[in-house]
């Protein structure tokens, strides 16, 4: 196992694997740092917050209730309401 970890070592050390890490860290990175920068994070869990919070909401207004369409109408029209805002 040690000569593993040897052989990871010296492949480590020489110049192309570090230049391979770089250019790989480099062409993964600027798309990836591009795409959270432009994504709204907080926005995007507040709708889900909002989501769970309705879909919450529903499962116990039904609890008591015995129609299988009654909740079924409302999950379909809490899915509806957050996919148009």
């Amino acid at each position: 196992m040690f000569t593993a970890f040897k052989q990871l070592y010296d492949l480590a050390r020489q110049g192309f694997t570090a230049d391979l890490l770089k250019d790989i860290l480099t062409i993964f990175y600027t798309p990836l740092a591009q795409v959270y920068r432009a994504a709204n994070i907080a926005d995007s869990l507040s709708d889900l917050q909002s989501f769970i919070a309705d879909l919450i909401r529903t499962v116990e207004s039904v609890e008591d209730r015995e129609s299988p369409v009654s909740s079924s109408y409302h999950f379909v029209t809490s899915c509806q309401l957050v996919k148009m805002t």
